[in-house]
């Protein structure tokens, strides 16, 4: 895979990280041109460094823009991270981020934004669970990251809803609510209220959005192609 845009993700990314925190990484890329049009295909490439305990997954270019129309927010978010955050960005890379940040960002986000927000919503009640999470629930009663994401989730939704524009980085109020609840400052009552109230938010924010309904299939298709073809003019000359 021809690398051309990788970050950061997670919770360093976010700006919720501790001192055990992962470095994830996410981006996308061109696959070696037999795998674009051969037979063997090449959606992603993932891999784990035992040096440096890092996870990396890079999507093909098509299949990252895939994901983008279904609004998945863990891929939606890579295109408004940082350039801090960033460890490869090409030309070609910059252009496609540039083209996701103008065209992704619609009313069709909601339903996966807040599908994710339900999923990690209902995750904080639950009592079983595997590896390190087991002593965190006996110690607090609950979920903490399941709860730190939960409004962490929810608070990026409203967010696009209301302004279109998405800092997967939580400053001020939101950065230190998130950041403590992972950290056990706050009771499970107040954290099960507090994410019934973004939740009333969240849709409130969605009901009143401008943002148009979803993306340009056609529009979007289009760029698919051009960037393909583009790509393999390059490599077939």
């Amino acid at each position: 895979m021809i690398i051309l845009f990788k970050t950061l993700v997670g919770s360093r990314l976010y700006g919720l990280e501790t001192e055990s925190s992962d470095y994830d990484y996410k981006g996308f890329g061109f696959p070696d041109v037999d795998k674009i049009i051969g037979l063997q295909r090449q959606e992603t490439d993932s891999c784990r460094s035992l040096v440096d305990d890092t996870d990396t997954q890079i999507f093909s270019v098509n299949k990252y823009l895939h994901v983008l129309m279904q609004g998945n927010p863990t891929v939606f978010e890579i295109a408004f991270a940082d350039d801090k955050f960033h460890s490869v960005l090409t030309e070609t890379g910059n252009d496609i981020l540039y083209f996701v940040r103008n065209n992704f960002v619609t009313k069709h986000l909601f339903s996966p934004y807040s599908a994710y927000f339900r999923a990690q919503k209902a995750d904080i009640n639950k009592f079983k669970t595997k590896g390190n999470r087991v002593e965190i629930i006996k110690k607090y009663g609950f979920d903490l990251k399941s709860a730190s994401h939960t409004a962490r989730i929810g608070y990026q939704c409203i967010e696009l809803m209301k302004t279109g524009e998405l800092n997967p980085t939580l400053k001020g109020k939101e950065r230190e609510i998130c950041f403590d609840i992972k950290q056990g400052k706050y009771s499970l009552p107040f954290v099960n209220q507090l994410c019934e109230d973004i939740d009333k938010e969240m849709y409130a924010a969605y009901k009143e959005s401008i943002l148009p309904n979803k993306p340009d299939y056609d529009k979007v298709n289009s760029f698919a192609i051009k960037v393909y073809y583009d790509y393999l003019k390059r490599m077939l000359k």
